[in-house]
């Protein structure tokens, strides 16, 4: 799956968010949606260009039904 925005800020490789920090004002409270994405997913993959942000999603399916 691609999810596509526009944008011409380079999105910036996702970091574990701390919680506490992000409690005491330490960390902007901001930060938490690519980190959880990547954690829901086999592989993400996240490029762009002047204009456009894409995050690529991978999920790998296992079982007889999924193989092909």
């Amino acid at each position: 799956m691609q999810i596509t925005d526009r944008g011409s800020v380079p999105v910036p490789d996702p970091i574990a968010p701390d919680l506490e920090a992000k409690l005491a004002g330490q960390q902007s409270p901001r930060g938490w949606g690519l980190f959880l994405i990547e954690k829901m997913v086999d592989e993400m993959q996240v490029y762009g260009d002047d204009h456009h942000h894409t995050l690529e999603l991978i999920v790998h399916l296992k079982g007889a039904a999924h193989e092909r």
